[in-house]
């Protein structure tokens, strides 16, 4: 009985200490405010290509483009599953996209195979 009263004085005195003892906000670092950006006032200019010829997928293509101001045109071609190229062209001078594609050969389809019969039902 006395281990009781000496658990429950022992109590008593660790939560009068606890609530004496002063409570600290965490401390955070200041919020991140990155500096403004000026961006020259230069009209973008730029040109690029690139192809891909992987004759092992069957994957052919090239894509091309060029940009000076507003002025923009480019080229994408592509080989199709079905034996035909692919290419689209588009041209923008700032007032809308103007595209132009066109197909170059024949599409070919695959031979179709006989269809199997349908199994035997379950026994």
């Amino acid at each position: 009985m006395a281990m009781k009263i000496v658990i429950v004085v022992a109590c008593v005195v660790a939560v009068a200490i606890a609530d004496k003892l002063p409570i600290h906000a965490p401390q955070y670092p200041p919020p991140y405010h990155p500096a403004p950006v000026d961006y020259p006032d230069v009209p973008p200019k730029y040109e690029y290509k690139y192809g891909v010829t992987d004759h092992y997928r069957g994957l052919n293509y090239e894509a091309s483009e060029s940009r000076d101001g507003y002025n923009t045109e480019g080229q994408y071609v592509v080989d199709l599953p079905d034996g035909r190229k692919q290419t689209f062209s588009y041209v923008d001078n700032g007032n809308g996209l103007l595209a132009d594609v066109k197909y170059e050969g024949e599409a070919k389809h695959p031979v179709s195979y006989p269809s199997h019969p349908p199994p035997p039902p379950y026994a």
